[in-house]
């Protein structure tokens, strides 16, 4: 919860600007003196003009309003209070909002800062820091100086006479912001990488466009085609994705889901694009089939005793209908015709006319992507939807001021797009703060509780008809399906994502032996599909070891030992870098083969062994299965 106030800040960063939507500045003069100090050897940069700065500042005081309007977050704001402070303002920290200020990082771990100081005293009794001269330090690794007309703070000291020696800029990115990042020649998955992002600001709202260059061919390939939103005079929000590469890479299961049809049959059946366009209040997917006989069994004519079955689906005339948990007034529709299986849900709202896009709905709407979602929209139109969900009158206290800190939430769009060699994206997000102070006023106001139980319709009427012109009049009419279903993508990206990752670190030290076994696990199944055995032999325990007691304990790849090996050579296996493990492998019959991994990355003398067990199934597949350490061990 802790983390929230910050995102909110990020939101509301954007508020005392004019009312224009995000674009690029009207003058790039500071950013481009910033950009002309940056150090040679720099690998990655960030500068931030004075409007970026001056708008931030304003920032604190907006989110301060939110958190102070929730008295179960007393306790929260304390907290962050005693942090930040009560007026963390540029000010207080001894710095100017009409200076910009830049950051760079030289040869991957150099720090050297551009801060817009405007009390020099100040911002070193905010930091800890000791005045000096000619230099001011800041604990026992920054020392900060004024130098190029600048007062800069660096990791290194001999960093300050690298300044403007430098070619670092953001021009990749083709568009101008009052943030602006790049990075060049960063070292990621055996490749290159360069990108610049932009960060163009207007009230209450950001816009990101940035350029990745340097990814493989097939990376970029893996993303499919592109194709053009599917849209009609009424849309507030859709959705493009070409899975049918992504399809083809998932490892095969020939499992029966119903009527000897296999989720490889049925998945081979899947086209491009798969869309989706929403309306005030309703739902259309569509995901194209080349033969529909397969989905039609699925999802027709085994709807309530296949798989879906197992969700609680039900026949409902030529449909096979899903309900939402707790929301039987809900009900999502599939049907499968000659090309599509269609997804369809009601909400419940009349789906009315449309409302002009915005700025940027438009750029989204214009645009071919290979994967993108746009939505438009206010949760706070949902009243009639919350009142049916029972368990939202269960929230905790901080729960609710989460639903309080959604409904400020108007507009959301993410698109990816292959230009050539490059990957370009775009991220939009619109916030309550474009309304005008005295609209957020009474937005803040709304009690969170009244929203979700349907009894604030009332109350955000009255909102809009004193404001008709206000962007949340829009926002209203355009319903709430559209960033609804966005919301809940990026909910259950989150639900997905942020477990995985934290499981990611928890078995950080085991993961690299099974990437590696199942790099050879792969290059074993393509032998075997090409001459129909396993690599007969032993082949040698390698890297040669022990590994500990070498460089930061890892073992030094020698590939001339892997291909000098006659059954590694077979295997066609190197690792790509040091590794804590060594490798080893056994096959008697070419029909089953295993493959350790060990390490003793604690080097402890209790080293961990990882086995790939390889085999062949009746049906003459071959078979990978991973076998970690006991539990306990790593």
């Amino acid at each position: 919860m802790r983390a929230l106030p910050v995102l909110l800040i990020a939101l509301a960063a954007c508020h005392h600007s004019d009312g224009a939507a995000p674009n690029a500045p009207v003058s790039t003069v500071d950013q481009d003196a910033l950009w002309r100090l940056a150090p040679d050897g720099a690998v990655f940069g960030m500068v931030a003009s004075p409007r970026a700065l001056a708008m931030t500042d304003h920032a604190w005081a907006d989110v301060r309003r939110l958190l102070a309007t929730a008295p179960e977050l007393a306790t929260t704001l304390a907290e962050v209070d005693l942090v930040l402070g009560a007026d963390p303002s540029l000010a207080s920290f001894g710095l100017s909002s009409t200076k910009g200020g830049a950051l760079f990082v030289v040869e991957g771990s150099k720090l050297i800062a551009i801060v817009p100081v405007g009390d020099r005293a100040k911002f070193l009794a905010a930091v800890h820091g000791t005045k000096g001269e000619p230099a001011d330090t800041i604990g026992a690794h920054m020392t900060c100086t004024t130098t190029h007309g600048v007062y800069a703070c660096a990791s290194d000291p001999a960093l300050f006479d690298r300044l403007g020696k430098g070619s670092l800029t953001a021009a990749l990115a083709g568009r101008r912001g009052d943030i602006e990042l790049a990075a060049q020649n960063l070292p990621i998955d055996r490749s290159s990488i360069s990108f610049a992002v932009v960060a163009e600001l207007a009230r209450g709202a950001f816009t990101l466009h940035g350029t990745v260059a340097g990814l493989s061919h097939d990376t970029l390939h893996a993303l499919g085609g592109a194709s053009p939103p599917r849209l009609d005079d009424r849309t507030t929000g859709f959705a493009i994705a070409h899975v049918k590469h992504a399809m083809t890479a998932i490892p095969g299961d020939n499992g029966p889901l119903v009527d000897g049809v296999t989720q490889d049959e049925l998945r081979a059946t899947i086209d491009d694009p798969v869309t989706a366009v929403m309306h005030a209040g309703s739902l259309d997917l569509r995901i194209p089939v080349s033969d529909p006989v397969p989905a039609r069994k699925v999802v027709i004519d085994h709807c309530s005793d296949g798989p879906l079955g197992e969700l609680g689906a039900v026949r409902a005339g030529r449909a096979c209908r899903l309900t939402f948990p707790n929301l039987p007034g809900v009900p999502i529709d599939l049907s499968v015709d000659d090309h599509a299986i269609t997804v369809a849900w009601t909400g419940g709202v009349v789906d009315g006319a449309g409302v002009e896009p915005t700025a940027l709905g438009k750029e989204f709407e214009a645009t071919p992507w290979q994967l993108a979602m746009y939505g438009r929209g206010s949760l706070l139109g949902a009243g009639s939807l919350f009142a049916k969900q029972q368990k939202l009158a269960e929230l905790p206290a901080k729960g609710m001021f989460a639903i309080r800190g959604v409904a400020f939430l108007d507009e959301l769009g993410l698109g990816l797009r292959v230009d050539g060699d490059r990957l370009q994206f775009v991220f939009g997000v619109r916030t309550a703060w474009s309304n005008p102070d005295d609209v957020v006023a009474k937005l803040l106001a709304l009690d969170p509780a009244a929203v979700t139980a349907g009894k604030a319709d009332a109350a955000i009427k009255a909102i809009v008809d004193a404001a008709p012109n206000a962007p949340l009049a829009g926002d209203l009419r355009a319903g709430y399906a559209g960033l609804f279903a966005d919301v809940t993508v990026v909910g259950v990206i989150a639900a997905v994502a942020i477990p995985a990752y934290l499981d990611y670190i928890k078995r950080s030290k085991s993961s690299p032996a099974e990437v590696e076994l199942n790099v050879i696990g792969h290059d074993l199944k393509r032998t075997f599909n090409e001459t129909s055995a396993y690599p007969i032999g032993d082949a040698a325990l390698l890297p040669a070891g022990p590994c500990c007691g070498q460089h930061a304990n890892r073992c030094a790849i020698d590939p001339a030992a892997f291909a000098n090996d006659p059954v590694w050579k077979q295997i066609d296996f190197v690792p790509d870098d040091p590794t804590q493990y060594q490798f080893r492998y056994h096959s008697d019959d070419g029909k089953t083969a295993t493959v350790e991994a060990i390490g003793d990355i604690d080097c402890d003398g209790k080293p961990a062994v990882y086995t790939l067990h390889v085999s062949v199934t009746p049906g003459g597949t071959p078979k990978t299965e991973l076998e970690p350490p006991p539990a306990g061990v790593y």
